[in-house]
């Protein structure tokens, strides 16, 4: 049974998603930057804030509330779990575009701290995408004419981003490489040495917004993609945002992203500290760092997700509903890519013709071959 206090909660979300002026659904316009009601185009303001980080502390999540105004939805095809607020309804996952979603009783989890709201709205995620298709010159002419816009979803994905101080002291072995003539008469002959010399230190830096992927649907090389985010200028959470969008559920935890983070801060660290030395070799190299000031936000980053099926195949498509930015694959016209290969086999025969007549003998003829027969590996 509901508190009375998620009764409240259930109540101002959904008095506050309803038009002032004829009772309809309000959604959040990325073009207006505002609620709209899509009935009679009434617009609404959203009070803004800027995201302020919260202080992190391994053994207790401080400032963490539940996220209580949400509901959670389950794929029952490929397991993605969404949230929406409550009052809103699932019909299809973002993901896969499967229709079978069923509510989630389990917990929704931590409330986001930090949104970087749509900027990007669906009619020009669609504009993003045929720009790409057409761009695409392996693509099915058939898919470019029938793609259609009520595939796109628009999700927010989450992430933690983490801000530090960090102080370190390292000493090492590194190796400068030369080389040297040894031998004498038949056996004389140049070798290659390494010239070791070791190295010891300490470096400060400091960083901002390292993020690292909070949930399992967006892999990193699909957020590499279509990143940069701008969560420097995210602004506070607030529910408005979400009201016509979805949001994928964290699967890393607050300690399991900070843990990444340092990772990544020590990766780094370390190569700045081999950078400052003119090295070819490490050999070894050991480095302590201390993190101060360690803080973080739980932000929501906009992402049009496509899915569409093609043949017996599902795709997806990306794109960065603050920047435009897109990614996807599709699937590969078979007489395109035959009607390629034998154009490519035709010209990488007469190059070599040519070559091998002594017409072309430079280096841009051989660069030229050489590209030929790379496209067709």
């Amino acid at each position: 049974m509901q508190s009375e206090l998620f009764d409240k909660e259930d109540m101002l979300v959904v008095h506050d998603s309803k038009c002032p002026a004829c009772g309809a659904d309000l959604v959040f316009s990325p073009a207006d930057n505002m609620l709209k009601c899509e009935h009679c185009g009434t617009q609404k303001q959203i009070q803004v804030s800027m995201a302020r980080e919260k202080i992190y502390d391994e053994a207790d999540f401080l400032g963490v509330e539940d996220w209580a105004e949400s509901k959670a939805y389950k794929c029952v095809n490929c397991g993605a779990i969404t949230t929406l607020l409550k009052g809103q309804i699932a019909t299809q996952c973002p993901f896969c575009g499967a229709p079978r979603v069923i509510e989630d009783e389990g917990h929704v989890g931590v409330k986001p701290n930090a949104v970087v709201p749509f900027r990007i709205d669906k009619i020009s995620a669609k504009a993003h995408y045929d720009k790409w298709i057409k761009s695409r010159l392996f693509a099915p002419s058939k898919l470019k004419k029938n793609f259609k816009v009520d595939t796109m979803n628009g999700v927010y994905i989450p992430v933690w981003t983490f801000d530090a101080n960090t102080f370190s002291t390292y000493y090492g072995r590194l190796g400068k490489r030369y080389t040297t003539t040894v031998g004498t008469g038949k056996n004389r002959r140049t070798v290659t040495k390494i010239r070791y010399f070791s190295v010891s230190g300490s470096l400060s830096r400091e960083y901002d917004d390292v993020t690292v992927e909070a949930g399992d649907r967006i892999n990193q090389k699909i957020y590499d993609k279509i990143a940069p985010y701008d969560t420097n200028n995210s602004v506070e959470y607030d529910g408005k945002y979400m009201l016509g969008f979805m949001a994928e559920k964290y699967t890393l935890d607050l300690n399991e992203g900070y843990h990444i983070a340092q990772e990544i801060m020590s990766d780094d660290i370390r190569s700045a500290i081999i950078s400052q030395y003119d090295a070819d070799v490490v050999d070894y190299i050991d480095v302590n760092t201390e993190y101060s000031a360690v803080t973080y936000k739980y932000v929501l980053l906009p992402m049009w997700i496509c899915t569409y099926k093609y043949g017996k195949k599902v795709y997806t498509f990306y794109t960065n509903g603050e920047s435009g930015k897109s990614y996807g694959k599709t699937p590969l016209s078979p007489w395109r890519v035959g009607l390629a290969i034998l154009l490519g086999l035709a010209a990488l025969v007469g190059i070599g013709y040519l070559v091998y007549n002594n017409y072309m003998l430079d280096e841009s003829a051989v660069g030229l071959l050489n590209d030929m027969k790379n496209m067709l590996i």
